[in-house]
């Protein structure tokens, strides 16, 4: 569900910076145009503007 979404905002040209455990899961989604975040926990530190994440990982990535 989440790679299509994501996949519709950048077709509708939206910035968008992802994190994924594993980032070879979301070269698709890079080469598409999204930036990849290092952490999930700089994720909002390298945002120029608001975000909100959706987890499907461990409880301890979900702040």
């Amino acid at each position: 569900m989440g790679r299509a979404l994501v996949g519709h905002l950048l077709a509708a040209r939206h910035d968008i910076r992802l994190y994924n455990r594993t980032p070879g899961h979301a070269a698709e989604l890079v080469a598409s145009g999204a930036a990849l975040a290092t952490t999930p926990e700089r994720m909002p530190s390298e945002m120029p503007t608001s975000c909100s994440r959706c987890c499907s990982g461990p409880p301890s990535y979900a702040r």
